[in-house]
């Protein structure tokens, strides 16, 4: 069975400049830029008629246009060691609310809570187990600061994760459109400072 999950698409300029953060770290696998995304809900195996429940019901989807904020480098942990490296995104009411409406409709379709905090962010790359805490705390201490200025994503993607021997690898299966314009009044987005560093706190996500 697939294994889906809800994120948002990143513009193109966007991926091309996460795409010149993967220099050095030869362990690491990095994510092939057109896999590139802002995961709101990892869903897990489903059934075909689930996957048909899931379409219909997130196409109720509505609201505003999202912001997303990119700030600083963060990493998961898997047993105390390095898992996943990525540029963190600032959790701004607007895509909280985002991810709260995703959530209540994915469960609505009688899938499980998902007990994870939501930790908005953009995996660059993963980590085998033999990697050393260290070469990435140098890595994270050398490494150019993310320079990607605020963006607006007008959609939800559902999208399916495919395993290949070098990897999983993400394939759109259906756009649920939001409003064209970010509600600006409710977040004070385009106001808000970034480029700090990324919290490393949380667990792995699957995608």
């Amino acid at each position: 069975m697939p294994r889906l999950f809800v994120a948002l698409d990143l513009p193109e300029t966007v991926k091309d400049a996460l795409g010149d953060l993967q220099v050095g770290l030869p362990e690491a696998r990095w994510h092939d830029i057109d896999d590139f995304h802002l995961t709101l809900r990892f869903i897990g195996e489903v059934d075909p008629a689930t996957e048909t429940e899931l379409v219909e019901t997130l196409d109720l989807l509505d609201g505003p246009a999202v912001a997303v904020i990119p700030r600083g480098y963060g990493h998961f942990e898997r047993k105390g060691k390095p898992a996943v490296l990525y540029v963190a995104a600032e959790p701004t009411q607007e895509l909280a609310a985002l991810q709260r409406r995703v959530e209540s409709l994915v469960r609505g379709c009688g899938v499980s809570p998902d007990p994870r905090r939501f930790t908005p962010h953009i995996t660059l790359a993963r980590f085998p187990r033999s990697i050393e805490a260290d070469r990435v705390g140098r890595w994270l201490e050398t490494a150019p600061t993310p320079q990607i200025p605020p963006f607006t994503v007008d959609a939800v993607t559902l999208y399916r994760s495919r395993r290949q021997p070098e990897g999983a690898r993400y394939e759109p299966l259906h756009r649920f459109p939001l409003d064209s314009l970010p509600d600006e009044d409710s977040t004070g987005w385009a106001g808000y400072p970034h480029g700090d560093d990324g919290d490393s706190d949380g667990d792995g996500e699957a995608c």
